[in-house]
Order: structure tokens, then C-alpha cells, then sequence
């Protein structure tokens, strides 16, 4: 007997053709459950409203889901117009032009800079509500303003609503509210998300501080993990080649590589010999002041953006 199918509403700020590491958790969810008689409907931004991008992921998305696309006022989208650089080695935006920028969408765009794309998504999610029955809505973040937008649709429509945190709540956890006010803001807006039916977490550490926090949120831990049939050849590695190191992921939001370059710099003058056989890539998106060190500790012969 065929399952009965059911339909799910997504509502997804990071999806292909936008890229980077947060895209690749939806983007799962949405290949398996298109699997399981799930029929999915993504809400997401219009191409060009994320920083980084990748046209090749398109074709990762299932041709039975359907995508709705809407227009964005995000702050990074504005404030991604005063300046930003893309270098052949990839995709770079000027650490100095973002500084003071980034200080003023913290202090006035809540809960984050990706705001100006709830109401865009609410319009369009109440939209397609109010054509067909859904059986759930889910939201991913960060950015964690999209909670804010599904949680009003499932409270505007009795829908249950599932919320998926990729990472903590980014402005309790991750990054330094403003001031106490921009905190209690913030602690009250993910006092609203965690009452969801459902809340998702990758890790252990993270269940745990949502129940003490707020005793009878329904979380439940999904680590991040691959795709297996990603990995399906293997590939025997050049012994010959330089030894070299990877770093995948953002150098943004207080991420920077100078550690380790200082580091790798102390090395390579310990060991002289080293700098042929060692080589260091950083694959993903970055901020210039990561090029900068490079320059002034005389690596770039080891090191590739």
C-alpha cells in the first residue's frame, strides 16, 4: 500500500544557487524527505541575496520540489553594496568596510541582518497557505530571523511547526549582543522558537542548554552528517605531492585564519626545509583581513584562498 503523501512548507534563507555550509542541512532534508512521499514547497530568497554562491548545487535540488523565490531587503545584501571583492582564489569581502557596518545592523536589525527577508517570506508563505493544506511548516537557522517568519505563519494558519537550529541562537552564543537590552531581546525571541512542536539540534550540548532553559521544549538531536553516495569512488591519495592541510568552512563573523598562520609561520622558521613539502588551502568564503596576514608573514608561496 503507497503512502499517503504529505506536504511540508520550508521556509529556507540559504539554498541553492546560494552556498557555503549552512546550505548543505536543508538541502539533505529536503533529497531525503522528497524520498519518504513528502511533498515539499521551499520559500526562499531570490538568487543574489547570499554573499556566496554556487549554480552547480541547482542541480541537487529535486525537480519534484517546489521552489518560490522572493524578493530580500537584507542588511548583508546592502551592506555587501558598499564593498565586496572577488579575487580569483574566491570569494572575499573587505574586513574594514564591514566592521562598522556589521556594528550598526547589530544594533538595529533584530534578531539579525537577514530581517528584511521575513516579511517577504511571511507574505509569500501566508499565500500559499491560504491556496493549499499543509501538514507542517519547518525553518532552519541562521539566520535566525526565519524562525520569526514560520513561527508566525504556523501560529496564523494552526500548522505544527518544526525549527531547525544549524547552530545556537547566533546572538546569545555566538556572537556579543550589543548591549543588555539587545540581550534580553534576543533571549526572548528564542524563548519564542523554542515552543515550536518540534525543535532540531545538531548537538548534545545544545539539547541540553534548550531544556534548561526552557523546561518542556520538544528538541530532539539530528547531528550534521554526509552523503554517503557523495563518496561513492575513492580516491588514492599523491604521496608525491606536498602535505597539505585543509580548513572547509566561512572565515567571517570573528572566524579568522591568524592563529594558525602565526603558527604555520613559527614552523616554517623552525623548520626551513618544510616549506616545500607542506601546503595550506582554505576553501570557502573569507574576509580580507585573512589575506592580509598572509602577506605581511611572507606565506604566500604555502598558502591558497
Amino acid at each position: 500500500m503507497k503512502s499517503q503523501e504529505k506536504k511540508i512548507l520550508m521556509l529556507i534563507n540559504f539554498f541553492p544557487p546560494a552556498a557555503g555550509g549552512g546550505v548543505y542541512r536543508p538541502l539533505s532534508f529536503v533529497k531525503h524527505l522528497s524520498r519518504l512521499s513528502w511533498k515539499i514547497t521551499v520559500v526562499t530568497p531570490r538568487p543574489g541575496e547570499a554573499w556566496v554562491s554556487d549554480t552547480g548545487l541547482l542541480k541537487e535540488v529535486p525537480e519534484s520540489v517546489r521552489v518560490i523565490r522572493t524578493p530580500s531587503l537584507s542588511g548583508l545584501k546592502i551592506l555587501s553594496g558598499f564593498k565586496k571583492d572577488r579575487p580569483p582564489g574566491g570569494s572575499r569581502r573587505s574586513s574594514s568596510a564591514f566592521a562598522g557596518l556589521r556594528r550598526w545592523g547589530e544594533f538595529f536589525l533584530l534578531p539579525d541582518t537577514y530581517v528584511g527577508w521575513a516579511p517577504f517570506a511571511s507574505r509569500a508563505a501566508a499565500r500559499l497557505c491560504r491556496e493549499e493544506k499543509f501538514d507542517v511548516i519547518y525553518s532552519t537557522s541562521p539566520p535566525d530571523s526565519t524562525h520569526l517568519a514560520a513561527g508566525s505563519i504556523a501560529r496564523r494558519f494552526a500548522l505544527p511547526w518544526v525549527a531547525d537550529f544549524r547552530d545556537p541562537w547566533i546572538f546569545l552564543y555566538l556572537r556579543q549582543p550589543p548591549t543588555p537590552l539587545h540581550g534580553w531581546i534576543h533571549r526572548r525571541m528564542e524563548s519564542r522558537v523554542a515552543g515550536a512542536d518540534r525543535v532540531i539540534v545538531t548537538t548534545g550540548w545544545q539539547k541540553k542548554n534548550l531544556q534548561r532553559l526552557y523546561p518542556g521544549c520538544r528538541v530532539v538531536k539530528i547531528s550534521n552528517g554526509y552523503e554517503e553516495e557523495d563518496f561513492k569512488d575513492r580516491v588514492e591519495p599523491d604521496m608525491s605531492a606536498p602535505f597539505t592541510i585543509l580548513h572547509a568552512g566561512m572565515l567571517t563573523l570573528g572566524r579568522t585564519a591568524e592563529f594558525f598562520l602565526k603558527g604555520l609561520d613559527i614552523f616554517i622558521r623552525r623548520s626551513p626545509d618544510a616549506r616545500g613539502d607542506i601546503r595550506v588551502q582554505f576553501l570557502g568564503a573569507r574576509e580580507s583581513r585573512n589575506d592580509r596576514w598572509v602577506d605581511k608573514l611572507g606565506l604566500g608561496r604555502l598558502v591558497e584562498f
